[in-house]
């Protein structure tokens, strides 16, 4: 079924690429190093990738990233709080949010304490394109890239201005400005709205600032924002509760993540005769406070954490040419993180009644890296990379005056090849390693109940093969992949009774898949359709053979865009996912949560400086969840929206 799939698109689209007015399918470029300077063309990449064009966010009905990426076949998403906004993102079939390197214009935004990235706080507004590493990427970017490492990128090159103005489905209203003045541009945008449950409400601000000046042989680049949000946490509902009424949220009414970040950073390029340098610093420093009560604050009360984390970083980069059909690109990257957090017992209403825990983290990561491209000719091109990073962690629990102190170190390396054989059919095949070095939380956060110092890191590798065509104007990319993971850390109970227990590498899994993508590209019309499968087991301990929990094994998207006329274009979508296994069913006994499907539509009319846009999302009215979790007694469910959509207007000068 899955390769029918994928030759009726294929077949498809060589089909219509014959039309005469159908577009040459354009080249699309990545970024192939650590951070800006050696950019290659994507369908010569050994490796499979995603790339989001900013014109395809303006054609989506997406408001926000993660509405964006959840719409990818190829990603695992679900609702982790039930507000719709905060998600877990994730690759290649795993399910936690925290296997996949996230950056933003080339800062690494993973919070140290669980490897988890705040992607709420990037306004789509400002987001230019994302590029989608999958598969096992530490030789190019570091630790915590098990499953890929997502790129996302602001534009700092937009001239003139706009104001927006956007109003929508559960008293959601907004509003946008940017000023662009020569090389610098300012923009700030401020939304809230309700929510479609209790106490699912959301406050979004954000300002930034930036500039970017061309020189002889290179540019300059410094840009600062700030962005302060505040999302309520409804938390999940019981199958008969949500029958009763899934918008409530009866156990939750207080609970709520407020976060406020802000990020300075600078860039630099310069070309010497053919070599090429490059390097930035930043300085990223997050506020966050969270509370959480539940179903058993009655009893025990609830828990509120305040955090600050502050990292700061530098990144250098050298791109020799070896000789003409050879490149070599080294560099050094160094980043120190202190992350301090206070935690304090509170009543069902979420007052602090007293303190319960005080804890300070310091971090130094180091990495060096080097990776080769060679070319044998106009179609074989070879790739090779090597990267060796040390971390160190020192931990201190300002309560107990219990100090702790970790350092990991280690290599990892990646080959890959691509040939293309006929003209637009390309075939690639790479072989990568991973790791990811347990998180603050795994370690130390949680003596004698979940945490343990002595934890090593997870591996991970990868191996892929896949076949690109591109052909008048369909572009296609089909890729299978094998990767395993050594050392996980998992929860290992060893008082069922009372749920105790601690982190354990007892871990060890294997996901096999397949992706495929089809894009045609008409002078007025654009189709697109992808699929993903994949089948994720545990390989080890006393899960073995079940599969993986939070991961639907089939995800199918279609897509299409139509320029009606000159100033009127119509897009739609259609999203289904698959069946998928509750958190805490590892052993895979109880009832999956249900396939679901949703269709977006979005109208644009645009006349002149002016552009007027329509969305609406979940066409057909359904009721599904995204996510369910279980404690062996009961199943509780995160509930997603119904119909919704909204309106805005922009105003451009």
């Amino acid at each position: 079924m899955r390769l029918t799939i994928f030759s009726m698109v294929l077949s498809c689209g060589l089909a219509a690429g014959q039309d005469p007015a159908a577009k040459p399918a354009e080249v699309i470029t990545v970024e192939a190093s650590r951070i800006h300077g050696n950019t290659v063309d994507a369908g010569k990449l050994p490796q499979a990738t995603i790339v989001i064009s900013r014109g395809d966010i303006e054609r989506s009905s997406a408001g926000t990233v993660y509405e964006l990426l959840s719409g990818r076949p190829e990603l695992v998403f679900y609702d982790q709080v039930g507000n719709g906004k905060e998600g877990v993102i994730d690759l290649r079939g795993f399910n936690e949010g925290t296997a996949a390197a996230v950056f933003l214009d080339g800062v690494r935004i993973n919070e140290p304490d669980d490897n988890r990235s705040l992607l709420m706080q990037i306004p789509l507004d400002l987001v230019d394109r994302i590029e989608i590493f999958k598969g096992s990427s530490s030789t190019v970017l570091g630790g915590g890239a098990l499953s890929g490492a997502i790129r996302i990128y602001t534009d700092p090159d937009r001239t003139g201005g706009r104001v927006a103005v956007k109003g929508g489905s559960f008293s959601t209203g907004g509003v946008l400005a940017e000023l662009a003045l020569g090389s610098y541009n300012l923009a700030a945008g401020y939304e809230r709205g309700v929510g479609f449950r209790e106490n699912s409400d959301a406050v979004d601000g954000w300002i930034r600032a930036g500039g970017r000046r061309v020189t002889t042989g290179g540019s300059l680049g410094v840009s600062y924002s700030y962005v302060d949000t505040r999302f309520g946490s409804p938390g999940a509902l019981t199958r008969e509760e949500i029958e009763a009424d899934r918008h409530a949220a009866p156990f939750n009414r207080v609970d709520e993540n407020t976060a406020a970040t802000h990020l300075l950073s600078a860039d630099i390029l310069h070309d010497f005769s053919g070599w090429t340098a490059s390097g930035n610093v930043f300085v990223r420093r997050n506020n966050s406070d969270a509370l959480t009560t539940g179903r058993s604050a009655a009893l025990y009360g609830g828990f509120a954490t305040d955090s600050t984390n502050t990292s700061t970083g530098t990144t250098v980069q050298l791109t020799i040419p070896v000789k003409a059909t050879t490149s070599l690109t080294a560099g050094a990257e160094l980043t120190w993180l202190q992350l301090d957090a206070d935690g304090f017992f509170t009543d069902v209403g979420g007052n602090r009644t007293g303190p319960a825990s005080s804890t300070s983290t310091g971090e130094n990561w180091q990495g060096l890296f080097a990776q080769i491209e060679s070319s044998a000719g106009p179609h074989l091109t070879f790739v090779g990379g090597l990267r060796y990073d040390r971390q160190a962690i020192n931990f201190d629990d300002r309560q107990s005056r219990d100090q702790e102190a970790r350092t990991f170190d280690k290599a990892t390396y990646k080959v890959g090849a691509s040939y293309e054989w006929a003209a637009g059919w390309t075939t690639f095949a790479n072989y990568g390693t991973a790791f990811q070095t347990p998180t603050i939380i795994d370690l130390f956060a949680y003596p004698t109940f979940f945490s343990n110092p002595d934890l090593r890191p997870s591996t991970a590798s990868t191996i892929e093969v896949g076949q690109r065509v591109s052909r008048g104007a369909f572009r296609g990319e089909i890729s299978a992949y094998d990767l395993k993971v050594d050392d996980e850390v998992v929860f290992v109970v060893s008082d069922p009774f009372n749920f105790i227990g601690r982190n354990e590498n007892a871990g060890k899994s294997r996901r096999r898949g397949l992706d495929l993508t089809g894009v045609w590209t008409g002078a007025k019309t654009e189709l697109r359709a992808g699929y993903s499968f994949v089948r994720a087991r545990f390989l080890a301990g006393g899960f073995k053979g079940s599969l993986l929990v939070m991961v639907p094994e089939q995800k199918f998207e279609m897509s299409a865009s139509r320029q009606i006329t000159d100033r009127i274009r119509l897009d739609g979508r259609l999203l289904h996912t698959g069946s998928q296994h509750v958190l805490g069913d590892e052993m895979n006994s109880l009832e999956r949560l249900p396939a679901y499907t949703t269709i977006d539509l979005k109208v644009s009319f645009a006349a002149r400086t002016w552009k007027l846009e329509g969305a609406i999302r979940n066409l057909l009215n359904s009721e599904y969840e995204t996510r369910g979790i279980t404690n062996g007694f009961e199943t509780y469910f995160t509930p997603a929206p119904k119909i919704n959509g909204y309106v805005t207007v922009t105003y451009a000068f």
